[in-house]
């Protein structure tokens, strides 16, 4: 029988992510990556810039977990496609409140979502 070769261990950080979401409703990409460094920092090693060294990390993890809906991205206090992302975002777990925006950018469960543009304003 042919076993699975895929990877059944969660990362560290997407779980942490999680967690950290759970407890403190919305974060930036800094916030956790500093907080992760701090759970894990070993106090005769580690400076304070540690966090540096995750910071990359969470943010790929924040877009595996936005494209499979665990959590949703923000800027400027909307949401955003995680494909169009950049800048400075925050993170939020799904389902938070306010509409839901699905891996693809669509307005789902009946989320009252509109769209002004400067030429519909005329």
């Amino acid at each position: 029988m042919a076993e699975s070769t895929e990877n059944t261990t969660p990362d560290p950080i997407a779980e942490f992510l999680l967690r950290h979401l759970s407890e403190h409703g919305s974060a930036s990409p800094e916030e956790v990556a500093r907080a992760f460094a701090e759970n894990r920092r070993n106090p005769t090693e580690d400076g304070p810039a540690d966090w540096r060294r995750h910071f990359r990390a969470v943010k790929q993890q924040a877009l595996h977990l936005a494209r499979n809906g665990r959590l949703q991205m923000l800027r400027k206090g909307k949401l955003v496609d995680p494909r169009d992302a950049r800048g400075v975002v925050r993170y939020r777990l799904a389902g938070g409140p306010g509409p839901s925006v699905s891996a693809r950018g669509h307005a789902q469960q009946g989320a009252d979502v509109g769209f002004l543009f400067e030429a519909d304003q005329e």
